[in-house]
């Protein structure tokens, strides 16, 4: 058997916790196991298990061996899926992506199901939630996430920047002093959106300087279509991503305050397990959604 065999099989006895189990998963007799795991440790020159009679025992040479391969073979399945799974239709298997509450309903939910339209034979679980911990639990493969990291035990790629504008009611705005100067804002009642970083502090940026207001409000909402009906409603003022509140803004239900000065941008990110295996269908959505994601309003 090739040097590949051998640390298949190798691979197999330790997940399996003995030479039985894993004849019995490959289907073939202990004997044949045995001499696989004998020429692989002459072809190495070092002893690898110690069996015992609960089954065997990594020594410490081949836990080292069994860290690489298992990471070597990983590697090779996914190359081989990269060319097996790269058409479209051809994805398979589970997929199950979790995506903030307003961005998913509003913009996500559709972009996602083209995506599965595209590949037929995959089984796709949308998962909406605005909760900020245990982004990958429960088996997802990847999280959609907007604003601020806090996890660094994951693997984040950047898909866009979301352009943030201040907006009111045509309502609120006809009953207060509309603000012609960032500091005038500190006298304003805000809907604080908690959902994407500080919500006391708005921070913008003009001509290269930037300044930040401190800002108040007696509502503060962790979710964005809440946050627009409140506004609709006329309680105030809110920071949020232009394309939450375009067709409002197009509308005239909404108006732009202080359009000439930028607030900054909400990162989006996908965020994953693992840098070292990741599934094809995992990185063929994270592609689509960087190539469709900069045609909505207010994404760069």
């Amino acid at each position: 058997m090739d040097r590949y065999g051998l640390m298949q099989t190798f691979v197999r006895v330790v997940e399996t916790g003995s030479v039985t189990a894993a004849a019995r998963a490959l289907r073939v007799g202990q004997p044949a196991i045995s001499k696989q795991l004998q020429a692989l440790e002459a072809l190495l020159g070092v002893q690898l298990l110690q069996r015992t009679p609960q089954g065997v025992r990594l020594s410490g040479q081949g836990r080292r061996y069994y860290e690489r391969a298992k990471r070597l073979l990983e590697d090779v399945h996914e190359l081989e899926s990269d060319f097996r799974d790269s058409g479209p239709g051809s994805l398979r298997g589970r997929l199950r992506v979790r995506v903030p509450v307003t961005l998913g309903a509003l913009h996500l939910a559709r972009l996602i199901g083209e995506f599965a339209r595209l590949h037929t034979e995959l089984e796709l679980d949308l998962l909406l939630s605005d909760q900020s911990t245990g982004l990958l639990e429960a088996g997802v493969d990847v999280a959609i996430v907007l604003g601020r990291l806090t996890d660094s035990n994951h693997v984040a790629r950047r898909l866009a920047v979301l352009e943030r504008v201040l907006v009111a009611s045509a309502g609120y705005l006809q009953r207060v002093a509309v603000p012609v100067r960032i500091d005038d804002l500190a006298s304003h009642e805000f809907i604080r959106f908690s959902g994407g970083g500080d919500a006391d502090v708005l921070a913008f940026g003009l001509a290269g300087e930037r300044q930040s207001v401190r800002i108040r409000g007696r509502i503060q909402v962790d979710n964005g279509l809440a946050v627009r009906a409140l506004l609709l409603a006329g309680h105030g003022m809110a920071a949020l991503p232009r394309t939450w509140v375009a067709a409002e803004l197009a509308s005239g239900q909404l108006q732009q305050v202080l359009a000439e000065h930028s607030l900054d941008g909400l990162e989006l990110h996908a965020l994953y397990p693992s840098a070292r295996f990741v599934p094809v269908r995992v990185r063929a959505l994270i592609r689509h959604l960087q190539e469709h994601l900069p045609a909505l309003p207010g994404l760069r």
